[in-house]
């Protein structure tokens, strides 16, 4: 079962579990678990606005629905960035 640590930006940070402090948070999964799965666990709703990363190389597309979580890997995820 794959041990892996979450990141979020602070506006995300009430969505990692229960008891979690801050932004970081380490999350026990499945065998097999793909990003997407860690986003549905964390209920992620609109998962394709959102930036995420798997140990700081940016995911796009079908990567982030298919790649699959290892143990010690870091999950980045990011709300839209916004401005003019």
């Amino acid at each position: 079962m794959p041990k892996v640590q979450i990141m979020v930006s602070t506006v995300l940070a009430n969505l990692l579990p229960d008891g979690e402090n801050g932004k970081i948070s380490g999350l026990d999964l499945p065998e097999g678990a793909s990003i997407f799965d860690v986003l549905q666990r964390l209920n992620f709703t609109e998962i394709q606005k959102y930036l995420v990363t798997l140990n700081g190389q940016m995911l796009v597309g079908l990567e982030r629905d298919q790649a699959l979580v290892r143990e010690g890997d870091v999950i980045g995820v990011f709300p839209p960035l916004k401005g003019g």
